[in-house]
């Protein structure tokens, strides 16, 4: 704070009078006389910075940083009006542009201190209105938005990231709250984790940061059933979400390869065709150069000799697997690389999935390249042509051919028997069908009810189920044909043998149905 001192010999104004009261903390005496000097002269540069510094003394009981902010503010305005003489003047006071100057700062200094010490939206959105040739604006601006950020951290809803936003667009913290609002939104509007949320959250927002997350779970659980149906409805359904599409046809054309039904889905890619074209027949290494390679039975090269070396069965004979083992890794007969590195042994599990060993490690792959399931399994198996199995830590999982995990890793064995799938469990048998299997994948949780202690097929879509003494017969729906009962049965060429108190009688099946 500047400090002024006054001559002792000049005849003393009243303005100066009133200053030297205010030093003296003749608080009322000295508003007084400036605020009538107001009155006679509304422009008068010395009343106005007089009273800025009554106002602005802290041992005043009425002090008052708006105040004297306002009066100071007032005093520069004037200032302004003066002509040269009258500045000339002013100077005897003594009082210039710079005293001015200097008291505005002290006041701006003090107020952008009171607003950090609020440290609140309105006390920064205050200063920065009221106090606009301070020094502290930028700061005060940056300090407006992380507390308001904070603000809307405390409320932390969608809505709340969106007003701040709104308000604050360019704020160093826009960055920050678009991506808490994006993921907020995402997870109010997909928190049931149904596929019809997935496809309004991605009508509603094209745009989304979270399109590839949306995109993999309409992908996921339309195809989870992995059936022919599944995939060729999700390539029809859904042509703007091309990454995926790419792998429900990937999946599809090795379902048709092994499907005896003769489906031929008219979606076939260039690639894909020359992928067709090239496992037709079967291949023939050839060694060049100290590099293997391979050529079709009717003599044209389709890998040109790069492979320091390749499975040694395929020195013996025709190779007629659709991928090679070589020194690379494993690699499809387009030469595209399924799996990179040192491959000790590959099983294929058929339906375009192989069973990798690297390192004393097995690894579950699609023939296109992506793994199904950790890095380091201990086995696999496709079940009831819909599923994987994998195990890990001695216990079994269930996968969809696409990817998703629909059951944890928590069963001792994992069987199918047609379209009944057997989870072995604390020595009993749960039984679930496919569709419920693939329901998991939209949020339907698996009921669990049935389970057994045995469980084998009699008959066409007929299953015998025991717990203790009592025997029942179930369908593939898993309806009872014969309820669950204490009696035994066996089949006959009549129907079901049924013996209960040593007393025999034979049913048909639509007897119980």
């Amino acid at each position: 704070m500047t400090i002024i001192a006054f001559g002792t010999n000049a005849q003393i104004s009243p303005e100066r009078l009133a200053i030297n009261r205010i030093e003296k903390g003749k608080w009322l005496k000295a508003e007084h006389q400036l605020y009538r000097s107001l009155k006679k002269d509304s422009l008068n540069v010395e009343a106005r910075y007089g009273l800025s510094k009554l106002f602005f003394s802290t041992a005043n009981p009425n002090f008052n940083i708006d105040s004297a902010h306002h009066h100071v503010q007032s005093a520069l305005m004037a200032y302004d009006k003066l002509s040269l003489r009258q500045r000339d003047r002013l100077k005897r006071f003594p009082l210039d542009s710079n005293a001015l100057i200097e008291q505005r700062k002290n006041i701006d200094s003090a107020a952008f201190e009171r607003a950090k010490k609020m440290n609140t939206e309105k006390s920064y959105i205050d200063f920065i209105a009221q106090f606009k040739s301070a020094s502290q604006q930028e700061a005060a601006i940056e300090l407006l938005s992380e507390v308001a950020f904070i603000d809307a951290l405390k409320i932390n809803t969608a809505a709340s990231f969106l007003t701040y936003l709104t308000k604050y667009p360019a704020s160093a913290r826009a960055g920050d709250a678009r991506q808490r609002y994006e993921k907020l939104l995402f997870d109010a509007n997909t928190k049931d984790g149904k596929l019809e949320s997935y496809e309004q959250f991605l009508r509603d927002y094209p745009q989304t940061f979270y399109r590839q997350e949306v995109e993999k779970n309409i992908f996921e659980i339309s195809t989870a059933a992995g059936t022919y149906s599944v995939l060729t409805k999700f390539i029809d359904k859904y042509p703007q979400l091309v990454y995926y599409r790419k792998r429900a046809k990937d999946i599809l054309y090795h379902i048709e390869k092994e499907s005896d039904a003769g489906k031929k889905y008219a979606f076939k890619s260039d690639s894909i065709e020359i992928i067709s074209r090239g496992e037709k027949g079967y291949l023939i290494p050839i060694l060049k150069n100290g590099k293997f390679g391979f050529m079709t039975q009717l003599g044209k090269e389709v890998l040109a000799p790069q492979f320091t070396g390749i499975d040694e069965s395929y020195l013996c004979g025709a190779v007629k697997t659709d991928y090679l083992i070589t020194s690379e890794g494993v690699v499809g007969r387009s030469g595209k690389v399924i799996k990179h590195g040192k491959v000790e042994q590959v099983e294929d599990l058929g339906l375009g999935f192989l069973k990798l060993k690297l390192s004393g490690c097995w690894e579950v792959i699609h023939k296109s390249g992506f793994r199904i399931g950790d890095s380091c399994v201990e086995d696999g198996k496709v079940i009831s042509g819909q599923y994987l199995a994998i195990k890990r830590n001695k216990k079994w999982s269930l996968f969809a051919f696409n990817g998703r995990q629909l059951l944890p890793y928590q069963y001792e064995e994992v069987e199918a028997l047609d379209r009944i799938i057997v989870l072995n469990k604390t020595r009993k048998k749960i039984l679930v069908t496919v569709d419920q299997v693939a329901n998991l994948a939209n949020k339907t949780p698996l009921n669990e009810s049935r389970v057994y202690d045995e469980f084998r097929q009699l008959a066409t879509d007929q299953y015998l189920v025991r717990n203790g003494t009592l025997e029942g017969v179930l369908n593939s729906s898993l309806a009872f044909i014969v309820p669950l009962e204490r009696h035994s049965i066996t089949q006959s060429p009549y129907g079901f043998v049924i013996e209960k108190n040593k007393k025999y009688r034979v049913n048909d099946i639509g007897h119980y149905q």
